[in-house]
């Protein structure tokens, strides 16, 4: 179990670009048209690592209340689960998804404070977006509550994928943050 009771978006941006930076792959994802969301599920992990959340409390297999649907990862942490939703945008390529997301967002927000759950993170990617149109976006998202985001910013440095991260908390005690 990890030792903190929320994952800080800020401090998890930062190891996750840090950890991409060293990646020998990272060029190739993060300047390419396409998605690649299972390589970003992979690399979060040894992120989280970084942030003190050890790779046993790091799982895949939370499926939705009444639903088939899965996240893509959940961890347990001091304070209870925190559940990542985790989405890939590529421009003139993401229609179907344009169309779910917001749903798929709001289902997320209505886990918070059930099953322990105390955190919910979407982290998500855009390639091939201007930049009125990647803030028309993200606006659409996470520009009202209960959303908290930062970016956009670089996944990595002077390579056009754009990454945000977003989350939402369940307060029911004083935050501990990492």
């Amino acid at each position: 179990m990890s030792s903190t009771d929320f994952i800080d978006i800020a401090r998890l941006a930062e190891a996750f670009t840090n950890h991409v930076a060293t990646l020998r792959s990272a060029g190739f994802v993060c300047s390419r048209h396409a998605s690649f969301e299972s390589w970003f599920r992979v690399e979060l992990i040894p992120a989280l690592n970084d942030l003190g959340v050890p790779t046993n409390s790091i799982r895949t297999d939370f499926t939705y209340p009444t639903s088939r649907s899965k996240a893509d990862l959940i961890l347990d942490l001091k304070g209870g689960h925190c559940v990542f939703e985790l989405k890939t945008f590529v421009s003139g390529q993401e229609s179907q998804k344009m169309t779910d997301f917001p749903g798929q967002l709001q289902r997320l927000l209505g886990l918070l404070g059930t099953n322990k759950i105390v955190q919910v993170i979407a982290f998500t990617t855009f390639i091939g977006y201007g930049p009125e149109a990647l803030q028309n976006r993200l606006g659409q998202f996470f520009g009202s509550d209960p959303w908290h985001s930062i970016g956009p910013m670089p996944a990595l440095n002077r390579h056009p994928l754009q990454m945000c991260i977003a989350e939402s908390r369940f307060r029911h005690s004083v935050d501990s943050s990492l």
